[in-house]
């Protein structure tokens, strides 16, 4: 913000205020990702280390691979989530441990 306000010597109240909200609202962004994304069910396991169990079945599953997904945060700004996706070997179902 100090570049920011350097390069705009002149800008008013509001204008400060408007680029500091857009800078707000893609650290907000960065932080929503991470925490997202940082918990052991975000990668198909439980706290305890185990496998997830399909919501379907109940049996455990299975890792199958990562997909990307975008979603829309505060401010407009994409929050982009990498996800690990299971499938169930007993009943064929596919899913994100978090439930998103």
């Amino acid at each position: 913000m100090k570049a920011w306000r350097d390069s705009h010597p002149q800008a008013t109240f509001v204008e400060i205020e408007d680029a500091l909200e857009a800078e707000l609202a893609k650290l907000r962004a960065e932080m929503l990702s991470d925490l997202a994304t940082a918990s052991a069910a975000a990668d198909g396991e439980t706290e305890s280390g185990g496998r997830v169990v399909c919501p379907h079945c109940g049996k455990a599953s299975q890792k199958h691979g990562k997909r990307k997904r975008d979603l829309k945060a505060a401010g407009n700004q994409v929050v982009e989530l990498t996800r690990t996706v299971m499938t169930c070997p007993e009943c064929g179902q596919a899913f994100f441990p978090s439930g998103q």
